[in-house]
């Protein structure tokens, strides 16, 4: 049997920890901080999978955890990483993936498996949803909703939205990239003509991790605006010109693990025991 090492994370873990042991594996799950001193050492020399959180890593060197745990510094662990080990994690810096092809580690980033992406996607869209209806004083329904990017997060967001009785305007930098958008029946515009729309969305949703909304276009949202801010890190708004207007405005990161944690796990559960089935027959 195998035994499961989880490490830090998110709701998510928690949930894959749960998961896991009600299948029947055997874990080791660092989340809280424990009563007794922990050891990522020994806990790696006595696991075989290896279940790291999405992401991997905020700060770049240590494995992230919501918990601020100690003793999870990347350096450390690939120090103790060994060639019976099997690793999943999401967005895996390279130093660790460099590391796992030098042992021979099979090394599985759930943000490069095109299912986990799309079905993490949606996740991240409802809660995109739930957090602009928390925060505006308006309906989504019959309002009009801008979409900057679209990627997968983006266009199931636009999806939801317009389902909801939104009318949905998807802004991008290329046009050949808005045409899947355009023939699905969104209104859309380069972002460069951002300035011509944005002074009539109730609710405005960035997807693109560069400043979109910046200081000049943060001027030109009306006040009862709602803007939702979901890109990775560093992010697309500029929210201390939002701030100084009295817009209301969200950095959303991690919607995943907040809004429906036990629904991810099960995306990521999903992906291990496959993974898991696919190696035992080979």
């Amino acid at each position: 049997m195998h035994q499961f090492l989880i490490l830090g994370g998110d709701s998510r873990q928690v949930c894959l920890n749960r998961l896991l042991s009600q299948s029947g594996a055997s874990t080791c799950f660092y989340y809280d901080r424990p009563s007794s001193p922990f050891s990522l050492r020994e806990a790696m020399e006595d696991s075989h999978i290896i279940l790291c959180p999405v992401p991997f890593t905020k700060d770049g060197k240590t494995i992230f955890s919501e918990n601020s745990l100690p003793g999870l510094e990347i350096q450390t662990f690939t120090a103790c990483l060994k060639n019976t080990h099997i690793l999943f994690g999401g967005n895996i810096p390279s130093a660790v993936r460099e590391r796992c092809d030098l042992l021979s580690i099979p090394c599985h980033d759930f943000m490069k498996m095109e299912d986990v992406a799309w079905k993490n996607a949606v996740a991240t869209a409802e809660g995109a949803v739930a957090e602009a209806i928390s925060l505006s004083p308006v309906n989504l329904y019959r309002s009009r909703c801008l979409v900057t990017g679209y990627g997968r997060c983006a266009a199931i967001l636009a999806d939801r939205l317009k389902g909801m009785g939104a009318r949905v305007t998807v802004a991008g930098r290329n046009a050949s990239r808005l045409v899947p958008a355009h023939c699905l029946g969104y209104d859309t515009c380069l972002l460069k003509e951002l300035g011509a729309v944005i002074g009539e969305s109730d609710f405005i949703f960035n997807t693109i991790p560069s400043l979109v909304l910046d200081a000049a276009l943060a001027n030109q949202v009306q006040e009862n605006a709602a803007v939702i801010d979901i890109a990775s890190a560093p992010g697309g708004v500029d929210f201390q010109a939002l701030e100084r207007r009295n817009i209301r405005a969200r950095l959303c990161p991690g919607l995943p693990g907040r809004c429906s944690p036990l629904s991810s796990a099960l995306i990521l559960y999903e992906a291990v025991m496959e993974h898991i089935r696919d190696s035992q027959t080979q």
